[in-house]
């Protein structure tokens, strides 16, 4: 059984430091979207897969901070 040594610090991930995560990200993301659609092609596959890809990548984030919001 390994004990905790003395010297090592516990830290903790609270609720602002999620959010301001996940708001980093959803920022990040929707920048990325913009930049998307304003300079890209619906009909080139890689355009269209990196706008999915954006799209629900800024879908989850927000229902993960509704969720962290509502519950934490």
């Amino acid at each position: 059984m390994r004990l905790p040594s003395p010297n090592r610090l516990q830290m903790t991930i609270t609720k602002a430091e999620i959010l301001e995560s996940l708001e980093t990200d959803i920022s990040s993301n929707t920048t990325k979207l913009a930049a998307i659609m304003s300079t890209g092609d619906i009909s080139d596959d890689t355009d269209s897969a990196r706008m999915t890809t954006y799209t629900l990548s800024l879908s989850l984030l927000n229902d993960a901070k509704a969720w962290v919001e509502s519950n934490l």
